[in-house]
């Protein structure tokens, strides 16, 4: 009996411990994307300074502006990218489809476990979005 107590008292301080482990989300790989359009977006901002460890661009189509997300990374020599230029990209929105109410989320689980906030000005679209055509603050092309 007294062996089943300590092994029970074990079992609740081993759960109750906050030990968080943070996977990093894999990047996005070209593939994946196949069956989402090619479309032309441009990039109306770019923001390396809110996070540490994610890149925010906004880009703007069809009057809809997106937040897509990119990992800091060391990257040797590309193609930089540039506000106000037109880049053909294939997105894909990391926000469940499962949440019944998603005004009560407020941001999504990025690159290296840091936590990016969902946008509530007008006109963002309610999602952040990956693109394997963006790596760091570069253009990857086809």
């Amino acid at each position: 009996m007294r062996k089943l107590f300590i092994i029970i008292i074990t079992l609740l301080l081993l759960s109750c411990s906050n030990q968080v482990v943070f996977r990093d989300i894999p990047p996005p790989v070209k593939i994946d994307f196949d069956t989402i359009p090619l479309l032309n977006y441009q990039l109306i901002r770019i923001d390396t300074s809110l996070y540490k460890n994610n890149n925010v661009f906004y880009a703007i189509r069809n009057d809809s502006i997106y937040k897509i997300i990119s990992k800091k990374e060391k990257m040797a020599s590309c193609e930089h990218i540039h506000e106000n230029s037109f880049y053909p990209l294939r997105l894909k929105g990391v926000r469940s489809k499962m949440i019944l109410n998603y005004l009560d989320i407020g941001g999504a689980r990025m690159y290296v476990g840091e936590t990016v906030n969902f946008e509530r000005d007008s006109g963002i679209i309610w999602n952040l979005y990956v693109t394997p055509y963006i790596r760091d603050l570069c253009y990857q092309k086809d």
